[in-house]
């Protein structure tokens, strides 16, 4: 792959995060009506005077309304149904709350690791984190711009997570990874899980935070 200007590559990363954040503002609400259709809820009702009309084709082959086959450019064929009871509208009817939920699921877990290897690679070539320019690790107190609960592990050196512009940090004194467990949990994330965070297997699970909960925590 030939490598992508430098304003081309910003704006990319600049458009991906605007999607990830809409997305993030309308999963609840959209995860929620899934959730009801999965259940079998009625569906919501519709103002605008449409009314969805049943397949007129059905693809035996791929088990979906002909028109998906067609959209996705295959030529299949199609097969004329007459649904005309509640049991043939099911079983000639698409599954597309299933379906939209196990999408949603493999862009969310895609996003995840994406993102993941994105921050592992500029981490390790950003100067904020690397070379002769990262503060003296063996400073008796936080440098200022740094993370002080990433402090506890040996004097790593975290950023600030900061806002646009980047002066107004989102969460005082920490990055962003310890300040969002801050406010999720209520407490600061303990060393253990700072040195879990920062290594090769930089995930943290449940069973971690479990194990190492602060007494008379939740």
């Amino acid at each position: 792959m030939k490598a992508l200007a430098a304003h081309t590559r910003r704006r990319l990363l600049d458009e991906a995060i605007a999607d990830l954040l809409r997305a993030r503002a309308l999963h609840d609400q959209a995860l929620t009506l899934i959730a009801d259709s999965l259940a079998g809820h009625p569906k919501a009702a519709r103002y605008d005077g449409h009314v969805e009309a049943a397949p007129r084709l059905w693809c035996f082959t791929h088990e979906r309304d002909h028109r998906r086959c067609e959209h996705d450019g295959l030529s299949c064929g199609g097969t004329p149904v007459t649904v005309t009871d509640p049991t043939g509208d099911a079983a000639t009817t698409p599954d597309v709350a299933a379906a939209a939920l196990r999408t949603v699921d493999v862009a969310v877990a895609g996003a995840a690791m994406m993102a993941r290897l994105l921050v592992v690679e500029v981490t390790a070539w950003s100067p904020y984190t690397t070379g002769t320019d990262r503060p003296d690790p063996a400073a008796a107190t936080v440098p200022e711009g740094w993370c002080a609960n990433c402090w506890r592990d040996d004097h790593r050196h975290e950023p600030v997570g900061v806002r646009p512009g980047g002066t107004v940090p989102y969460y005082a004194g920490l990055c962003e990874w310890c300040g969002r467990f801050r406010a999720v949990h209520k407490y600061l994330p303990p060393v253990e899980l700072v040195r879990i965070h920062h290594s090769s297997s930089p995930r943290v699970y449940d069973r971690d935070i479990a194990r190492y909960r602060p007494a008379g925590r939740r």
